[in-house]
């Protein structure tokens, strides 16, 4: 890893496109604090769900992990696993969006 200079913080040279890990499954597991079932998502799952946001549309995270949720029959979305994949959503929608390719998904049609 480099560092930055201006920051001291060390930068990844990973693309965000190879952090998708597409072979990645979601995981429906019981919640540590016994709130029900918790959704594990994984990138591409956020991403596909991102995607179904239309046009004109927004949605917030906690409307965006209850969505997640109920898809996979699962009571909640882990709130970590879920602001994570989504900063991976958006870093590779910005690198294809750089490299003329349309984006994956429709990240800022999600309000942070």
């Amino acid at each position: 890893m480099k560092a930055n200079s201006k920051s001291g913080m060390k930068r990844s040279r990973t693309t965000w496109s190879a952090k998708l890990r597409p072979k990645m499954e979601p995981m429906v597991t019981p919640d540590p604090k016994g709130r029900g079932l918790m959704l594990l998502p994984t990138p591409m799952l956020v991403a596909e769900e991102i995607a179904t946001i239309p046009t004109g549309s927004l949605l917030t995270v906690p409307e965006l992990r209850l969505r997640l949720a109920r898809r996979c029959q699962a009571d909640i979305t882990c709130p970590l696993m879920t602001g994570i994949f989504y900063n991976i959503v958006a870093g590779t929608a910005e690198e294809q969006l750089a490299a003329g390719q349309p984006a994956l998904a429709p990240y800022w049609r999600v309000i942070l």
